[in-house]
C-alpha cells in the first residue's frame, strides 16, 4: 500500500486494528470479512482520520487467506503491534477514540518523546511531540475530536471531566509492549478548547547509574566521591532540559545504603527511587520545597535531594542542613558554576559558609547529534575563537526520512565537574572533563553541528 498522510506523519494506518486488506497498492478500496459493521468502520475512518474508503465484503475463509497474505507482506507499523496490551489492563477502552489515543501514545513512546502536546487551535487539534529536545508536528485532527479526546485523557488520570475552566494536573500509567510507561498530564483551558501536555516517563529510559550516561571515568569518580560525603552541598547546574535531574537520579540509584536514610522533595516526582522516601511539592496545601525541607530535618536524614533551589528560604535551609551533618543534593538553573555561586549569594547565602560546605558543582549540557544518514559539510560562519577548528571535518544534518527532516538523531550529555580545591570556581581549567573542550572535540569529529554547539555550550563565558 502506498504512503498515506497518516504514514507520512509516522502514525500507523489502522488496517491491522480494523482488519482491512487493501484491494491494491494505493487503493481506497478494502476487503472486509462478511458480517462486519461497514458503516461504523467507514465513519471512524472519515471522522478521525479524514479518509474515505469503499469496502468489499468477502466470505470468512476467503478473507482469512487474504488477511494472512497481507500480514506477511506488511507487518504492523513501526513494530508497535496493535496495542492490545494497552486495552484490558487500564481504563482505555478499545473504542475508536481509544484506538486513536493508543496509536498516538504508542508513537510517542516509540520515538522516545519526552512530551506529547495536544494543542487546541481554531481549525482543529494539533498533535506535537518533543523528541531530543525539539518539538515536531505529528498530526492535525478535526476540531470535533478535541472534547472527546480531552475527556478520555482526563478519565485516565481520574480528573474532573466536567471542569473545563480551570487547569488540572494528574497522571496515569499504561503498558506498551509489556513495559510500564507513566504519563504526567497538565490540562490548560485555552481560547479554542482545552490543551493538554503529557510528560512521558518511560521507566526503561531511567538510567541505573552514572556509567549509563556516557560519562568519562574521572567525572563519574568525582561525583561518586561527592555523593558519598557524609555532609555538604552538591549542585548540578545547567539550563532547563539539560538532564540535571536525570544525573542526580543516576547517582542516587547507585547508592545501596541500608544504613543511610535518603529523603527527596521534587516538583513533581518523576520516577520512583528504591530505598528513598520521596515527597512532592503541592502548593495548594502549602507544601513547598522550603516547608518540606524544614520538616525533613526532623526525620533524621543522612542525604537529602532537593529537586531545585528556587528561593532564598529553600537555599538557607539547604545550607543549614549541609552545615549540620547532612549531604544535600540539588539543581540550579544557571549556565555556569560561577553563576551558580552568584545566584546563591543573591539569595542571601554568605560566600565563606557556602564555600566551606560545597562538595562540588557539576555543569552539564545535552546536545543533539547529527543524523548519520544525511550529514553534509557544515559551511556555517564561526566566531573567531572557533576559527582554528578543521572546517573540512565540520558537518550538519540536512534532514531525511530517518530523522524526520530534523537532521538530528539522539542526544549526548557533556559534563564538567568543579571542585573547590582552589580559592574560587573560575574558568574551565578548574574542572574535571572540560565541557567546552569535549564539545569542540565532538564538533571537530562531525558528530554535532556548529549551530548546536554555539546554542548549547557556554563557549564564550
Amino acid at each position: 500500500m502506498e504512503a498515506t498522510g497518516l504514514e507520512d506523519c509516522g502514525l500507523p494506518f489502522p488496517c491491522h486494528s480494523h482488519r482491512l486488506v487493501p484491494v491494491a497498492s494505493g487503493s481506497n478500496r478494502y476487503y472486509v470479512e462478511e458480517g462486519r459493521d461497514i458503516f461504523a468502520i467507514g465513519h471512524e475512518l472519515r471522522f478521525l482520520w479524514g479518509l474515505g474508503a469503499e469496502f468489499i465484503p468477502v466470505p470468512e475463509k476467503q478473507f482469512a487467506d487474504l488477511w494472512e497474505k497481507f500480514c506477511q507482506r506488511r507487518p504492523a507499523a513501526n513494530g508497535l503491534g496493535d496495542f492490545e496490551d494497552v486495552f484490558g489492563e487500564t481504563a482505555l477502552e478499545p473504542s475508536p477514540m481509544g484506538r486513536l489515543l493508543a496509536r498516538i501514545l504508542a508513537k510517542a513512546v516509540h520515538l522516545g518523546a519526552s512530551d506529547l502536546h495536544f494543542e487546541s487551535l481554531r481549525d482543529g487539534l494539533w498533535v506535537r511531540m518533543r523528541v531530543d529536545g525539539a518539538l515536531r508536528e505529528e498530526l492535525r485532527l478535526a476540531g470535533e475530536v478535541r472534547a472527546p479526546l480531552s475527556i478520555l485523557i482526563k478519565t485516565l488520570a481520574k480528573l474532573d471531566i466536567a471542569e473545563r475552566f480551570r487547569p488540572q494536573d494528574g497522571r496515569f500509567g499504561l503498558r506498551f509492549g509489556g513495559a510500564a510507561v507513566d504519563f504526567r498530564i497538565s490540562v490548560l483551558p485555552t481560547k479554542f478548547g482545552e490543551s493538554t501536555v503529557l510528560r512521558i516517563l518511560d521507566r526503561r529510559r531511567l538510567f541505573r547509574g552514572l556509567n549509563d550516561l556516557s560519562m568519562d571515568p574521572a567525572t563519574a569518580a568525582a561525583i561518586r566521591a561527592a555523593v558519598a560525603a557524609p555532609s555538604g552541598l552538591f549542585l548540578v547546574t545547567g539550563p532547563t532540559g539539560s538532564g540535571k535531574t536525570t544525573t542526580l537520579y543516576a547517582a542516587l540509584n547507585e547508592m545501596d545504603c541500608p544504613d543511610r536514610k535518603v529523603l527527596t522533595i521534587e516538583d513533581p516526582i518523576e520516577y520512583e527511587l528504591q530505598n528513598c522516601l520521596q515527597a512532592s511539592v503541592e502548593l495548594s496545601v502549602g507544601r513547598t520545597f522550603a516547608t518540606v525541607l524544614r520538616s525533613f530535618l526532623r526525620h533524621d536524614p543522612d542525604k537529602i535531594f532537593v529537586g531545585e533551589i528556587r528561593d532564598r528560604e529553600t537555599a538557607e535551609i539547604a545550607l543549614r542542613a549541609a552545615l549540620t551533618g547532612h549531604l544535600v543534593l540539588s539543581t540550579l538553573h544557571t549556565a555556569t558554576p560561577r553563576k551558580a555561586l552568584l545566584r546563591l549569594e543573591e539569595m542571601g547565602l554568605e560566600r565563606p559558609l557556602l564555600l566551606s560546605c560545597l562538595r562540588g558543582i557539576l555543569s552539564q549540557r545535552l546536545l543533539r547529534l547529527n543524523c548519520p544518514d544525511c550529514s553534509e559539510p557544515d559551511c556555517s560562519e564561526l566566531p573567531p575563537r572557533l576559527a582554528q577548528l578543521p572546517r573540512e571535518k565540520l558537518r550538519r544534518g540536512k534532514g531525511c526520512s530517518r530523522c524526520g527532516g530534523r537532521g538530528t538523531v539522539g542526544r549526548r550529555a557533556f559534563f564538567e565537574f568543579f571542585s573547590l580545591e582552589g580559592p574560587d570556581i573560575v574558568g574551565s581549567a578548574a574542572g574535571i572533563g572540560s565541557l567546552v573542550r569535549s564539545g569542540m572535540d565532538t564538533l571537530s569529529a562531525g558528530e554535532i553541528s556548529s549551530e548546536e554547539f554555539l546554542q548549547q555550550m557556554p563557549w564564550n563565558r
